[in-house]
Formats: structure tokens, sequence, C-alpha cells
């Protein structure tokens, strides 16, 4: 039988008539919120081409951007298939292989002509092969051949190694070296270069980094970005060379030192004025220090902390690719492209050769959830801008995504990025989207990135969102709270005030990202906004349409527009220049006029003035103990659920007594209220219905438990003048028993272990306990003293009641378990109130307290030992703990 505990109602009432006195904030708790600006998808040396830490640093310094969340390719920080794609040794007989393990045909390694002259003139005449004339191992090498005209500039032919999906590129921070055999054919003249050609990112004035490596007796001079570094050599033979490119670039671009990448290597020849030059190459290898994955992320984090600009905060997340890429055809043709980013530091890179990609997206999301991070869903209309493949149009693309992303839910992603102006679509069609998952009742929040890969000024490039957050501080747990409760807005910082204010209230309190289930046909919402210029259109946008336009007369607006509610509505604020420029973008405040089918995601439920508060039900039916409130002021029931999702239902009046309890036998407990100027009992069940019954008057406690012992809690109330307890059986039927007197406390309980309720109280005078076991015996204990507060429970979890008592003064806990022995633990003050329950579902009932002025509560887990805090509710509030 499930096990009901009971915090006694005539203490609730006691103590929320007369509630404990001020206690003062409790530290880390009650932070006032600011509003922070976050470029959070971004790509740095670890992963990109030409984008460096420095370079993005240095553009969020000059845009007043708060925070760099890192977002570099999880394959490349990875090195994915790094031992096959690292190394070419032309023993295939060709400039191209396959990777002969991916099933996709996708991935190959090889070589391929430079088209870009590198020094702007290619040979009037040269060839390139792989041949078996010479091999520094095996039986092949690459030979190049040219004869320049007779102009006395350099003429050159070029070949660049590649490996698919950008597998080539490294970073310098992981001590990047290459080995390459050059075996040149004499004679090597001054008018000859046998050249490998290192392409490194863009310094801080957007020119590109490179390294030359020559065999020459007259090399070319370097100039700042282009270093020309002699080798050694022998002709007519064979000479190995391992090339410290991290170490040549500390030395030679000591700005950006090892904040670069390792992009793009080139094999070639060069020669002037009618000279002819000759040469073979083989075993071609990147070499690293073995710093990949974790270990490389470890040293982003390092430079970032040490080395560049204190004023931007940085975190580091990663972008979520499936290299694999396997065809996923049985979930949507085009999923296994998708890509994902997933925030959060104790998120561990994912481990492709041990991933579900036949489902994938949706186990890339469960992965980052399992370690507490949140995911956003990317780029929705494709991660390129090259224009639409034959056959697809612009509407068919939209609606094509439209109809994959409702039916998948966003794969439970927590954030979609909205805010582009443009890629592949255009925003409008960006925010259809969005708007059709609001109304289907998906919790997605909006984002606004660039998705910048280095290359231009932010200012000039055409997707330049940033996003906004509400948070208590910039660290990543704040930052991860007000992202998943949609307290967020997104942008053009260039166009809107970098310092500007966006926000959506209801007069109850709650804001934008969070829901609101009202009766009413009409609502107010209320637009706080800062940063405007005058001109500014602002929009009210409603279920997708735009329903009321004001246009901005300052910097500041702050209007109230009623909303038609007599169906569910999702609210959101579009604001746009005088030119149509697109600016600012709220995400939306929910509007809805019945719980959404399987409940509502926690964060989206808190109104702006709560907290959340922890208390002893089990409305979920998994065991244990849920998390629920009872906020009298609203009649609102707040239960956090096992499964992370909240139960939100209106019921209840100002003046009524919370009495919940699983009524019909379903395992899961109900919302209930015992009515005392009517005594009625209004009940919610779990299981569909709702039941009215009259007991008890003006007065009474009300004591529900299983007095019958038959699954369903029985209503029942207790009457302090003359101790009469009157139970109504679940079945039927009413008795009434005298127990107890004025003065007493109520405790009733299972304290015999036979799976009914008995009738118990507790003598706070004597500190006696009287107890009328369901047998029919009377026991009597002594067990605290004036001034505690009864807190019986199953301690030991042997399914018997043990009768324990708390003492406000002491925080101290006296518990005498019926197994044998005694229970002590300091927890709580005066002004606490204790609510002990099975927090950690094992079945033995936990100390914890509640300080109301806080919400904050504290739990001693009885399975590990641990103390934990958790916030749900606030003053004023009811714990429903039963």
């Amino acid at each position: 039988m499930k096990k009901i505990l009971i915090l006694s109602p005539l203490l609730l009432v006691f103590l929320i008539v007369f509630p404990p006195l001020d206690s003062g904030k409790i530290k880390g708790q009650g932070r006032t919120e600011s509003i922070f600006s976050v470029q959070m998808h971004l790509h740095g040396s670890l992963s990109e081409k030409l984008g460096t830490m420095a370079w993005h640093t240095q553009q969020a310094e000059r845009s007043g951007i708060d925070v760099l969340w890192w977002s570099d390719h999880d394959q490349m920080v990875n090195l994915f298939k790094e031992d096959f794609k690292s190394f070419y040794n032309f023993e295939s007989g060709s400039l191209h292989e396959t990777d002969p393990e991916d099933i996709t045909g996708r991935r190959g390694k090889g070589w391929h002509l430079k088209k870009e002259d590198i020094f702007k003139d290619p040979f009037p005449f040269s060839q390139a092969m792989v041949t078996h004339e010479q091999a520094y191992t095996g039986q092949f090498a690459f030979k190049m051949f040219g004869v320049s005209g007779s102009t006395g500039s350099w003429q050159t032919l070029g070949y660049r190694y590649f490996a698919n999906g950008d597998a080539a590129i490294r970073s310098l921070l992981s001590e990047v070296s290459l080995n390459i055999a050059i075996y040149p054919v004499g004679p090597v003249t001054p008018d000859t270069l046998i050249f490998v050609q290192v392409a490194l990112s863009q310094d801080l004035n957007l020119q590109p980094n490179f390294l030359y490596y020559v065999l020459s007796p007259n090399p070319p001079v370097s100039s700042p970005n282009s270093i020309f570094i002699p080798l050694p050599y022998q002709e007519n033979q064979w000479n190995f060379y391992t090339l410290p490119i991290t170490a040549d670039a500390i030395t030679y671009f000591p700005t950006l030192k090892d904040d670069q990448s390792l992009h793009e290597t080139t094999l070639g020849i060069a020669s002037r004025n009618l000279a002819q030059v000759t040469a073979f190459f083989d075993d071609f290898r990147i070499n690293t220090n073995g710093a990949k994955g974790e270990a490389l992320l470890a040293l982003q984090r390092a430079v970032l902390k040490t080395r560049y600009s204190s004023v931007i905060t940085h975190h580091v997340g990663n972008e979520i690719t499936n290299p694999l890429q396997v065809p996923i055809l049985q979930f949507g043709q085009g999923e296994e492209r998708i890509h994902l980013n997933a925030l959060g530091e104790k998120v561990p890179l994912i481990d492709y050769n041990h991933f579900n990609t036949l489902d994938y997206p949706k186990s890339a999301v469960d992965h980052v959830h399992k370690y507490g991070g949140i995911i956003s869903y990317n780029h929705m209309f494709g991660y390129n801008d090259k224009g639409l493949p034959p056959g697809m149009t612009p509407e068919k693309l939209k609606e094509e995504v439209k109809a994959r992303l409702l039916a998948r839910k966003v794969y439970g992603a927590d954030l979609l990025e909205v805010g582009y102006v443009k890629r592949q679509l255009l925003l409008k069609d960006f925010l259809e989207v969005w708007d059709a998952l609001s109304m289907a009742n998906i919790f997605v929040t909006g984002t606004g990135v660039t998705d910048d890969h280095g290359g231009s000024p932010w200012s000039k490039e055409t997707n330049r969102f940033v996003t906004w957050v509400y948070a208590p501080s910039k660290s990543e747990e704040d930052l991860i709270a007000g992202l998943k409760s949609g307290k967020a807005f997104f942008g053009d910082p260039f166009a809107f005030n970098i310092k500007g204010k966006l926000d959506l209230t209801t007069p109850e309190g709650f804001r934008m990202g969070q829901t609101v289930i009202t009766p009413l046909t009409g609502h107010q919402v209320t637009v706080d906004l800062n940063g405007l210029a005058a001109g500014d259109l602002v929009k009210l946008v409603e279920n997708g349409v735009v329903t009321q336009q004001i246009q901005a007369s300052g910097v500041s607006l702050q209007k109230s527009f009623r909303v038609d509610t007599s169906l569910p509505k999702v609210v959101r604020i579009e604001v746009y220049g005088q030119d149509g420029i697109p600016k600012v973008f709220s995400n939306p405040i929910y509007l809805l006029k019945a719980l959404p089918p399987g409940g509502l995601p926690v964060e989206r439920v808190v109104p702006l003035s709560g907290r959340p508060v922890l208390v002893s039900a089990n409305y979920s039916g998994s065991g244990g103990t849920d998390m629920a409130v009872w906020r009298p002021s609203q009649g609102l029931w707040l239960a956090l659920l096992s499964s992370g999702k909240v139960l939100y239902q209106p019921w209840g009046l100002p003046g009524d007594i919370p009495v919940p309890g699983d009524y019909d036998g379903d395992g899961k407990t109900d919302m209930a209220v015992w009515r005392p100027l009517e005594g009625n009992w209004y009940i919610l069940r779990s299981s569909a219905g709702i039941d009215k019954y009259a007991l008890g008057n003006f007065g009474d406690v009300p004591v529900p438990g299983d007095y019958d012992g038959d699954g369903r809690v029985d209503r029942a109330v207790w009457r302090p003048a003359g101790g009469l307890w009157s139970i109504q059986g679940s079945s039927g039927g009413t008795r009434t028993i005298r127990w107890g007197r004025q003065g007493d406390i109520p405790v009733p309980g299972d304290y015999d272990g036979d799976g009914k309720t008995d009738l118990g109280i507790w003598r706070p005078s004597k500190g006696t306990w009287f107890l009328l076991l369901s047998s029919g015996r009377a026991q009597t204990e002594s067990w605290g003293q004036f001034g505690d507060i009864p807190v019986s429970g199953d301690y030991d979890g042997d399914g018997v009641f043990d009768p324990g008592v708390w003492s406000p003064d002491s925080g101290t806990w006296q518990v005498r378990l019926s197994s044998g022995g005694t229970l002590s633990q300091n927890l709580g003050g005066q002004e606490d109130i204790p609510v002990p329950g099975d927090y950690d579902k094992d079945g033995r009932t936990d100390i914890a307290v509640w300080t109301p002025d806080s919400g904050i509560w504290t739990i001693f887990q009885s399975s590990d030992g641990k103390k934990t805090q958790q916030l749900w509710g606030q003053k004023g509030d009811v714990p429903v703990s039963r």
C-alpha cells in the first residue's frame, strides 16, 4: 500500500495565520536579474578556417556583447576518423581515397589542384601524377613537374590536401606538426622553388596568415602575413621533414600565437625565367600532441580565461554535426544533416563510435539532457545558403520543415534558432515555423545568432543577431535557467540598443516565456521596451498574426494590450525600424485555456514573484514525493512531476484548505480542497471527474487518510472541541470516534504497519503521543516537549510510522524508530516549516524544512546522507504535504 505522509493541517493553518518572523535572504537566493547579451553560436580556431577566439572577442568588445558561447564543431574537436584522414602515402596509386569503413561513400581524402594560383600565375606547361618512379616508402609517390615562361615572375603548380567534412583542419593548440618526404630533382636553382604552404587563420586585420616551407637557394622575402622558412635539402635524394607548425606560428605571428588553425596544406613547385622544376612528395602526415576532444576544449577554456578580455565572459559548448551522416530514411530524409548546439560544461562530447546514429538527432538531445545541459536546434532550413536544390521551392521547404518539427516536437530541443535575416529562407519563414510550434504547445525558446565563422566584421554580416537573457549573473547555470524559461529576446545589436530591454508581463505576475491558464475571455499583456528609436514600429503578434501595432515616440515604451483569450493565444512582440529593418523580437507569453496534454515544463509556470517549493506529494504516481504547492491567492496548484514536467491546475478558492490525497486509488495524488465555510470537500480526481462531499463544520480540522486500508484516501475531520473524529469511508458510510481534546494536534498515520491509517494526537503540554490503532488497541508514548512540532513519518522504511518531533528553537529532529533506536539530526530554525517526505524515493522519510521567505527547501536524503536544496513556490503558498 502507498504510505501517506501527513503534516498536520492544524499545524499548517497555525503556521499560515501566525507566520514565522522574517529571517532575511538566504545567501544565493533572491538575486536581482539583469539582462545579458549573449552570442551563442560562433566558431573559433578549434574548427574553422579563418575565425579565431581573438577575432570574435575583439568583435564582442566593440559591439558591447557580454557573453560569448563557443560552439566549435564536435567532429573537428574530436578529430573524428583522425587515423584515416591525417595520413596520405599515395599507395592507392591515386590522388584520392575513400574510407573503406564509410558506408555512405561520402568520406574521402586526397589532393585537389589548387585553383587559386599561389603566386598569381600558373605554369604554361606542367604535369602532376602519382608514379612509381620514386617512393620514400612503399611503391608510389606524387610527382610534380613544371616549366615557366620567360617572365621573371614566379609561376606555380600546387595541390592542396582535403578530407571530407573539413577533417584536415587542426587547432594549433594541439601542437600541430607536419611530416613530409620531398625528393628535389636537381638542379635546384635560384629560379626554382619547391614548397609546402600551410594556410592558417586570419589576423585581426582580416589578413590570412601563411607559412611557406621552401627548398631553394634563394627563397622569396617574407611579409607580415607570409613567412618563408628555408629547409635544408640534398638534391636527387629523399629528404624527410617534421615541420613544427604550432611553434613557428607562435614565433612569427605573436598576436594570435596558437589561437589559429591549420586549415589547408598545399604541396607545390614554382619557377621563373624558363627554369624547369621537378619534385616528388611522399608520406604526408598531420601530427598533434594527442590533445583532442575534452582535452582540447580544456585548452580552449584556459586560453579564453588567461589570454583574452576579462570584460567578456566565455562559455564553451560544441556543435553536434553527426559526421557519420548515415541516412535516416525511417525518420525523414535529411535528418542526418541536422546540427545542434550542446550548451553545458558538464556535457561530454559525443563518442560517435558508440552512438545511436539511426536515432539521430533525438539521441543527441537525450545525451545533452542526461548531463544537465540544454540543446539548440540550429538553422532549421539548412546549414548553407547556396540556393535550393532543383525542384525545391521556398514554400515547399518551409512546409516540409514545419511538418517535421511539429511531428518530432523539435526532437525535445530547448532552443530554436529563429533570428536569421536570411539563411536559405527569410526571417519571416523562421518566425512562421516557430509560431506554429508555439501554438502546438511545443515550448522552445527562440534565439538569434550569427553562426559566425570569421571573415568579416560582425556589423557587416547579414546575420548578426544576438540573444539577450534575463539572469542573476553571467554564469552558465544562470544563463541556462533563463534560456530554458524563455526569459530571453533576440535581435540586431547594431540596430537595437545593446543595453536595451524587452519583456512581457501579465497582471498576475507572469512574464515572457511563461504560461497563464486563464478562464477569462480577455487578458491584459503589457510590453516593456527600452532602447527604441523614435518612429520604430512595435507589433503585437497573436498566434502568428499581427493584431495591433504602435509607433514609438521615444526611447522607452510601456503599453498594455488587451488580448482576446476566448481561444488559446501565443503572444509576442516584434519591433522594426522605419526603414523596415528587423530590430528585436520577444519570446512569447502563452495564454492557454487548459493544461496541455503531458503538462508543462516547470520553468514555464513560475510567476514573476514566485520561487519554487518542494513538498511531499506523489502526483505523478511514480512513488516517493513529488514537489507541489498550493497558492491560496489564486487557488493554483503547481506540482513538479518526476518527469520534469509541471502539473499546473487552478482548483480551489482563497479560504479553502488543501487536502490532497489518492481518493480514487490510482496511485496518484488528487487535488482536493475542503471549504470550511461550507463543510464541503471538492476533489479533482487524477483518473478524471470531480467529486463533492459534505463533511465537517467551520472550526474542524481536516485529517484525510486511508482509515479502512482499501488503497483510497477517506475524508475525515477532527473537532478540537470534544476531540471528535468523523471519518467518511471511500466505500460509503460515516463513523465517529472521540480521541483527543482541545489543545491537541492530530497526527494520523499507520503506526502499526497494517496498511490502515490510525488515529493519533500529540499533546504539546506534556509531549505525549496518544495513538488509537486500527486494531482497537490504544498506545501512549512520551516523545517531545512543549514548543516542539510533531513530524511523524516512516524514517526507517519498515512500513510503520515513527513518532518524531522537531524543535524550531534548536533545529533538532528527534525520531523514535519503530525498528529500534532513535534518529537525531539538526536542520532548520524558527523561520522554517518542517516538511518531511520521501524525496529520494528510497522508501524512507527524509528530514526536510522549507523557509517561506526565500522559498528554499533543504533536505537530508536518507539514501546517501547528502544535503540538497531546491526552490519551488513563494511566500504565502501552502506546501501540499501529502
